[in-house]
């Protein structure tokens, strides 16, 4: 048998674990913590840096070595290296999703598809679904990392070939690597726009790739172009002993800020895509850098035992997190922070020693002998229970488990609903329509010395899907109102329909408002919208509340007009919920039944200062 062809291996630098250790503390932290550790979300992006490094480094020592690069034989091990703990995982996962039947199974049948085809990041995208708060949080959201690094290990090693073949040597590739990442860095500068949703550009391959090939950059500057297989992939090289002090001090100074940024970094401000996520991938990079050339203190901090050992079992606990956390957390999810600490809790005690099973029997077992090798050590021993009971036993064992899982997690991928409970529910009350009468106002000449509280006829409630979730307690408490409300609402809908409404002369002198919860007003916008109304009319505007990036900012454009205009009257639903987060439902945006009663509440209360000459000061408090 003639031997197979060589291919260089890199040197073996324990650092690297330690560092991987690093990257899946932040983002367990961030998952699981919430809003403690806000920058954890950065540790994607060490692991981005390390992996355009790693595989760079492959492909140049390969060629290097071989003179070519087998790209069958690349695809091959990364294959063996991803997908059977990947899969595994995904099925798994689904058949729990459908037999505990809750909105974790929502849209399976397109996540499960779009791991399968390497597009998460893209699908997710397309679907508007948000990384930082979704009224339904998909259990494999965080795939959407897995999907980026897939598409690169397909295209970077055929660009890699093919700009090799054109005679691209190293100074050339620094230069290729500093501009793309470069681009892509700006391209997610550019794209992001504050106070909307920044998920496009931190899902975005084009816009977020900048961390896989400044990696990229760093094994270009290391690698080792020696034709002989057993050459250091990355010399170390011999500097002057004040250049080597300076790298040590700036590499611990480098770390103490990574380890800042992945604390304190917010994941949805402008300086976040504006350049601290590329800093941190910069700040990455010179840790790394340090690392493998065995400097100084930060190289024996990351050959911590704890670190490595996490690092190593890195991926799987990567891959189980997310799931448990969202499957864990469902039921606690509308009931206030300390509640989904506890899940936190529950969901890494659960996840460090399954991670660890998943890497030794599922990680380890196929990236050393291969998928066909591993399927025959496990399924074998069934042909020879004759002769080897035990072993034949356990196969059936393991072959019949395999089969029950995979077929029910393709059953829950087929079976699974496409909306929410929540979804349904505000589409069965949007089949409704609007509420109350469409016909004319009544004129309203209020008594301004003995004023009295409005009918339900003389009320109009516009609003998005907030107030459409409260529509049956609003009929309720004010009989004859007149609701529009409905999903997706923003802003800009408002001063068009009001002048309608005005010409249509079906707009009462009561007005109530509650948008904002889908995004925040355009410059001028609320002061469009109260010019239609006028100064005559009583207007209640309503604080939006929930998890989204630009609330703040909305619930202050909603406060700061409440103070501008002396007709207008504050129902704070936003502070009412921090004081009771149950009113709302599981997706802790939009009230149940007795949310709905606080929300109509908060609005009588708002119209019962307006009877009893409430100021304009007061009710903006």
């Amino acid at each position: 048998m003639k031997p197979g062809p060589k291919h260089a291996r890199l040197r073996r630098v324990p650092g690297i674990d330690g560092l991987r250790g690093l990257a899946v503390i932040a983002v367990l932290l961030y998952h699981f913590f919430r809003p403690t550790f806000d920058g954890g979300f950065l540790g994607v992006d060490i692991f981005f840096v390390l992996s355009g490094f790693l595989i760079t480094s492959l492909l140049i020592r390969e060629r290097a070595t071989t003179g070519r690069v087998s790209l069958k034989n690349f695809w091959i091990r990364r294959i063996r290296r991803i997908l059977p703990a990947a899969f595994t995982v995904m099925f798994v996962v689904a058949a729990i999703t459908l037999i505990i039947a809750g909105n974790s199974q929502v849209q399976m049948g397109s996540q499960m598809l779009a791991i399968l085809t390497f597009s998460n990041n893209w699908v997710q995208i397309i679907q508007s679904h948000s990384y930082f708060a979704d009224t339904v949080p998909q259990v494999f959201s965080h795939y959407w990392s897995l999907s980026v690094e897939e598409q690169f290990y397909v295209l970077w090693p055929l660009f890699f070939v093919g700009l090799c073949a054109l005679g691209a040597r190293r100074k050339h590739w620094l230069v290729i690597t500093a501009l793309i990442a470069t681009m892509s860095a700006t391209l997610m500068a550019i794209l992001y726009t504050p106070g909307v949703d920044p998920t496009r550009v931190y899902y975005g391959t084009d816009t977020h790739a900048f961390g896989l090939i400044l990696g990229a950059f760093l094994a270009f500057w290391m690698s080792s172009r020696s034709a002989s297989p057993l050459a250091d992939s990355w010399p170390k090289y011999q500097t002057e002993p004040r250049f080597r002090k300076t790298l040590q001090v700036n590499s611990v100074i480098a770390l103490l800020a990574l380890i800042a940024l992945c604390i304190f970094l917010p994941d949805q401000s402008a300086i976040t895509y504006r350049g601290g996520i590329v800093v941190a991938s910069l700040l990455t990079a010179l840790v790394l850098f340090t690392i493998v050339q065995e400097i100084g203190p930060i190289h024996h901090i990351f050959q911590s035992r704890v670190l490595r050992w996490i690092g190593v079992r890195s991926f799987s606990l990567y891959l189980w997190h997310w799931p448990l956390i969202v499957i864990i957390s469902e039921p606690f999810r509308a009931h206030g922070e300390q509640y989904s600490l506890i899940a936190g809790f529950i969901a890494l005690a659960i996840a460090v020693p399954l991670s660890a099973f998943w890497y030794k029997y599922i990680e380890t077992p196929f990236r050393r002998k291969g998928i066909k090798a591993t399927f025959k050590a496990l399924f074998a021993p069934i042909a020879h229970m004759r002769y080897k009971k035990a072993r034949g036993v356990r196969s059936i064992i393991i072959f019949l488990v395999s089969l029950l899982t995979i077929g029910l997690g393709i059953a829950s991928g087929i079976t699974a609903p496409s909306e929410s409970q929540i979804e349904r529910d505000l589409q069965a009350l949007r089949a409704r329509g609007t509420s109350g009468r469409p016909g004319l106002a009544r004129l309203w000449q209020p008594d301004l010395e003995e004023r009295s509280f409005p009918a339900g006829e003389d009320i109009t409630a516009l609003g998005d899907s907030v107030m459409l979730a409260s529509l049956p307690e609003l009929e309720k408490a004010f009989p004859g109102i007149y609701v529009n409300a409905d999903v997706s609402r923003f802003w800009s809908w408002a001063p068009l329909h009001i002048a309608q409404m005005k010409q249509a002369k079906t707009l009462d002198h009561f007005v109530v408002i509650g948008l904002g919860t889908n995004g925040v007003a355009a410059p001028g916008e609320i002061d469009a919208v109260m010019r239609e109304l006028g100064s005559d009319r009583v207007v209640v505007l309503i604080t939006p509340y929930g998890d989204r990036p630009w609330m703040d900012k909305s619930q202050q454009q909603v406060r700061d007009a409440a103070r501008k205009y002396p007709n207008v009257y504050l129902a704070d639903w936003h502070g009412a919920v921090l004081k009771d987060p149950t009113v709302v439902r599981e997706d802790g945006i939009h009230p149940g039944e007795k949310g709905g009663r606080l929300y109509a509440r908060l609005i009588r209360n708002a119209l019962l200062r307006w009877v009893n000459y409430g100021s304009t000061v007061a009710n903006a408090q």
